[in-house]
């Protein structure tokens, strides 16, 4: 039986305001445990602070995951 090796790599999410983009990097500890919507309406309703990266780990943790998670916000202008 041949079993498939997890795919571990981070995903990055770009949300492009007005006068910045916004890009989340997070863990499959998160991202496969939270739909985009999910993870958009987090960070619009508390911005980019730790009090998203906490909803986003309570959420993905409540979603079953058991898994490393990480999450990283960054900005341009």
């Amino acid at each position: 039986e041949c079993q498939q090796e997890p795919d571990s790599r981070p995903q990055v999410l770009l949300f492009v305001h007005t006068h910045s983009v916004l890009s989340v990097c997070t863990s499959d500890g998160i991202h496969d445990y939270l739909s985009l919507d999910e993870m958009e309406d987090i960070i619009e309703k508390n911005g980019l602070t730790v009090k998203s990266c906490e909803e986003l780990i309570r959420m993905a943790r409540e979603n079953g995951s058991t898994d490393d998670v990480s999450v990283v916000f960054g900005t341009a202008e």
